[in-house]
């Protein structure tokens, strides 16, 4: 809330002649807020209300301690303001507070889909003219309400002006005091049938129900569609026996179910997934049955176990812990020696083994095929083509021999264990089975050769 200058003046002056005294004032021209937070107040005592746009600073219920009305009606729907209560002190003898200015405002009450939400939209430029006895305020201090210390009575005009909007969730009780929270305050508000009080922000504000003929309203029961009919401001609500839609907020704690009964769900409310620690949940009522449903992930390192902890939602295995996949760790399952007998978690390694928390230390040994980080098999510390898989070229294979594995050739080729230049071999056997067809241009001979009776020439 922004705020303009404060004049002080003296006692005898500061009421004569409005705007003109103001001018001859010898006030500092300090700048200080207003206080307009919800501390009741109709008018000045002395003479009331007076400038441009005064009444809508007056209103019955402003003297009134809040809830000033019972909280009994429907606060869906549209509210314009009817008073934004800025006087203090007006129970206090000698006590003069005049506001004057403009003050605009809306509020809209809706279900939403999935949430439901309030907007907030208001405009307030206020000048209020202070003459208050120190004993008003306790003895405080004059500063404490805006005005220059040492004054009696605590005598100044302070401006303030504020303007926005507010759109925040709320959980519809169709009839009761709404109290949300939003990112800088607090919203309290008590509905009637014509008229409303709240609190938004710690700011008193009085507001009329706006009832538009045939608008949506809450019948007796809150599950189905209304249609209003508007008479001197109140509303009628008129049954049109049409359901809502399942899962839509009918009361605390409560949303319509599939039959269009009001039923108990407690929306919004905590909890936790089965096998998912590291999962933030809350339930939802959309179908009308409470289930838990995932909002966000906890904050990576939140620990979920004994010696594990969450990355990305994901409860994961610390380094050094066993482990049987790469989806268990933070980073990688890695071998723990040449052989791939043993794993823990630990940094990536393919085809290399290093001890629990360790560095990779060593190429795996030849042949072996690890369950994870190669999908062939490791030969001197690179993943090649296992014995028996198929290849295309001798570079493909860990052993350094891709063979025919029948005598046309005509079959593809595999990896064998030994070099079977014009031969074949059935399954990467041990030894070259046989020779290859007469005549074939083998890759295993140079280009200007061909295989003659199992050899090249």
């Amino acid at each position: 809330m922004g705020s303009r200058s404060r004049f002080a003046c003296t006692p005898g002056w500061l009421w004569a002649a409005a705007i003109v005294v103001v001018s001859g004032c010898g006030g500092s021209g300090k700048g200080a807020p207003g206080g307009t937070s919800g501390q009741g107040g109709g008018g000045g005592i002395d003479g009331g209300v007076d400038g441009p746009g005064a009444a809508v600073f007056t209103h019955p219920l402003c003297g009134m301690p809040y809830p000033a009305q019972a909280c009994d009606g429907d606060p869906h729907g549209q509210w314009t303001l009817a008073a934004l209560c800025v006087n203090r002190y007006q129970d206090c003898p000698g006590a003069v507070v005049r506001p004057s200015g403009t003050a605009t405002a809306t509020i809209d009450f809706q279900d939403g889909s999935p949430e439901a939400y309030f907007e907030y939209a208001y405009s307030y430029d206020i000048e209020t003219r202070y003459s208050v006895p120190p004993s008003c305020i306790a003895g405080g201090n004059c500063e404490a309400i805006g005005c220059f210390a040492g004054d009696n009575p605590c005598s100044c005009i302070v401006g303030n002006g504020s303007g926005g909007g507010v759109r925040a969730r709320w959980t519809p009780n169709v009839t009761g005091e709404v109290v949300a929270t939003y990112s800088s305050g607090m919203l309290r508000f008590c509905a009637g049938a014509t008229t409303a009080d709240s609190l938004i922000g710690g700011r008193r504000v009085i507001w009329n129900r706006i009832c538009v003929e045939n608008m949506d309203c809450r019948p007796s029961n809150p599950c189905h569609y209304g249609r209003a009919h508007c008479t001197a401001g109140a509303v009628a609500c008129q049954d049109t026996g049409s359901q809502r839609q399942v899962g839509t907020p009918c009361g605390t704690d409560r949303v319509c179910g599939a039959t269009g009964a009001c039923v108990a769900c407690a929306a919004g409310g905590p909890c936790q997934l089965a096998n998912q620690p590291c999962k933030r949940a809350v339930i939802s009522c959309s179908t009308a049955a409470p289930v838990c449903t995932a909002t966000a992930n906890l904050a990576d390192g939140t620990s979920c176990g004994v010696k594990r902890a969450c990355l990305g939602g994901v409860c994961k295995s610390d380094d050094g812990e066993p482990c049987t996949a790469d989806a268990e760790c933070r980073q990688s399952c890695t071998c723990g020696d040449a052989q791939c007998s043993t794993r823990y978690c630990g940094r990536p390694c393919a085809c290399q083994y290093a001890p629990p928390g360790g560095a990779c230390a060593g190429f795996l040994a030849d042949a072996t095929e690890p369950p994870v980080g190669c999908n062939k098999a490791c030969y001197q510390g690179r993943c090649l083509t296992a014995v028996g898989q198929t290849c295309t070229r001798d570079a493909d294979c860990g052993t350094g021999h891709c063979t025919c594995w029948n005598s046309g050739c005509n079959g593809g080729r595999i990896c064998s264990k030994t070099a079977c230049p014009c031969q074949y071999a059935n399954s990467g056997a041990d030894t070259c089975t046989g020779p290859l067809m007469d005549g074939l241009m083998d890759f295993t001979c140079s280009s200007s050769r061909m295989c003659v009776q199992g050899t090249c020439q």
